[in-house]
This record gives structure tokens, sequence and C-alpha cells, in this order.
């Protein structure tokens, strides 16, 4: 029988996107309002329409802005997880960027995907990471341990299956790991 993944997301995960991003748009678009933190989707959260965000978001990829986000505290508690696997809805054109930052941040794991579809890694999945109610809710459903790190965006998120946490503080790995075997 094949053993089941540790799975962790990077933003609001690992890493600080929002903070960055939010900074990023103001520079590139500084009539944008402050941004909606109770909003998860780029467009809802800065009030702009798909086009702005999607020129916003290009030229942040495109400038290899995501290997400048901050970790959030504690994120070295992965290197303790057994092969954990990095799985983001990040466009592949930020690989490269997404590679330096998890090696500049010293962080271990089996491997890294991509990918628009999360959900389809559910059944290979013991454990999940995650920070988004729309990403995490599959994982839920098909019986996946799920660590939801709580935001203001993800207020509303509730499942049988999922344990909100505050942060990498409320994990404790040992647990986990007993949970791939």
């Amino acid at each position: 029988m094949k053993k089941k993944m540790i799975v962790v997301d990077i933003d609001g995960v690992l890493a600080k996107f929002d903070e960055l991003f939010d900074s990023y748009i103001k520079r590139i678009l500084p009539h944008v309002d402050t941004p909606k933190k109770e909003e998860v989707h780029l467009r809802d959260r800065y009030g702009i329409d798909d086009d702005a965000i999607d020129m916003v978001f290009n030229k942040f990829v495109g400038d290899g802005m995501f290997q400048f986000c901050k970790p959030l505290p504690g994120i070295q508690k992965i290197n303790y997880l057994h092969d954990p696997v990095i799985i983001t809805v990040r466009p592949k054109e930020a690989a490269e960027d997404t590679y330096l930052w998890l090696a500049g941040n010293n962080l271990h794991y089996k491997k890294a995907i991509f990918t628009k579809d999360k959900s389809k890694y559910a059944k290979d999945t013991a454990v999940i990471f995650e920070d988004r109610g729309d990403y995490i809710l599959p994982f839920a459903e098909a019986g996946v341990k799920c660590y939801l790190f709580d935001h203001p965006y993800n207020k509303d998120v509730k499942h049988k299956n999922i344990t909100r946490i505050k942060g990498w503080n409320d994990v404790k790995t040992s647990d986990i790991n007993k949970l791939c075997r």
C-alpha cells in the first residue's frame, strides 16, 4: 500500500504572500483602496477588475517577487515532517523563484507540485496544511486530516476533519508523522 503524503501549501502557510502583494499592488496602482483582509480572491480583496488584477499579478510574477515573501514564524517545523510535499497554485512561471525561496529559508521537502487543481491529490494525502477554504474542503470531504491556518478570509470554513491553527507553533510534528504510516 502506498504511503500517503503530508501536503503543505506555501502562501498563507509558509510565506506571507498577502503582505508582500498588498505593498506591491499599492506601488503599481496607488489608487487602490486598503485591501479587504476578509476576502481571499484578489479582485475582491482590492475591489478592481480581473484585467487589472491579472496585469499586476503577471508583473509580480515577472519581477520575481515570490522569492521576497517573508516567512511565517516557525516554518522550520516542516523540516521535522516526514517527506512533506509542497503543493501550490503558484504559476509554473514562478517555480524558480519558489525554489529559491524554499532554499533560502532552509526548508526540506520531498517535491514541489505546481497545479491549478490541488483537489486531485486528496486521495493520496494523509495530512494537509492550507489556508484557503476552497482548497482545503475537498481534502476534508475525502477524509484527510486538515490543518487550516487561521486568516480573516477563512473564518467561515468548518468541517469535522479541519483543525484550525494560528500558526506553526500549534503543530506537533510527531503526531502528524504518525498519520502517514
